[in-house]
């Protein structure tokens, strides 16, 4: 398979791969079933049901499948970029460049569109590495000249240099896409909160009191 059959391939399954996390929250008799694009909790869900309005929905809030939809858009981008990069031919380092500079920033844009900064950032600093170890490799094997037997010591650092690299950029990338929606979700829970407390009322009698902060 090509590099750019591969990342067409990767682009496809990240679009049509559920989230772990199904809706279950409306009743099988009373709300027929559908298929939502970019929902709470997926990308794609096949015959899901209706939800019911919550509290969450009455303030402005993100949605996990959006959120999804997004980190798979910036997973799948680069990696057209990269697959474009080594077609056939010589490799265009300038676009190879262009495309790990991209998968460096973009899976985390669904984390970003949930304003979980830290979260992205996290991501985004192991990419980093993932990006300096995979050029620090092909920059020390040109110094033995680009021509070295798979079983020799330079054919080793390369191989090593480069899974090391792209493990640290891919798994990073592919777990920011498994994440999102349950860290949205956590995150859209920390936003609504009540609490139940006995105050004090103006007679100097008790009263309980329930306090809903978002």
């Amino acid at each position: 398979m090509t590099p750019r059959r591969l990342a067409v391939a990767l682009a496809l399954a990240l679009a049509l791969a559920p989230n772990a996390r199904a809706s279950s929250s409306a009743d099988s008799t009373t709300s027929p079933r559908r298929v939502a694009v970019a929902s709470r909790s997926a990308l794609f869900e096949f015959g899901a049901r209706r939800e019911r309005p919550a509290a969450l929905d009455s303030i402005p809030h993100p949605w996990g499948g959006v959120a999804a939809t997004l980190t798979a858009a910036g997973i799948a981008v680069p990696a057209l970029v990269i697959g474009r990069s080594l077609g056939p031919g010589e490799a265009d380092r300038g676009l190879f460049a262009v495309g790990c500079a991209l998968a460096v920033v973009t899976p985390a844009a669904g984390h970003l569109y949930a304003g979980l900064g830290a979260r992205a950032r996290t991501g985004m600093i192991v990419r980093t590495a993932g990006v300096a170890v995979l050029a620090a490799t092909v920059g020390a094997t040109r110094a033995f000249g680009g021509e070295y037997a798979a079983d020799s010591g330079a054919g080793v650092f390369l191989f090593g240099g480069l899974s090391l690299g792209a493990a640290l950029v891919g798994g990073s990338a592919l777990w920011d896409f498994a994440s999102v929606s349950r860290d949205v979700d956590a995150a859209n829970t920390r936003r609504v909160s009540a609490r139940l407390g006995v105050h004090w009322g103006d007679a100097g009698a008790p009263q309980l009191a329930v306090r809903v902060t978002f």
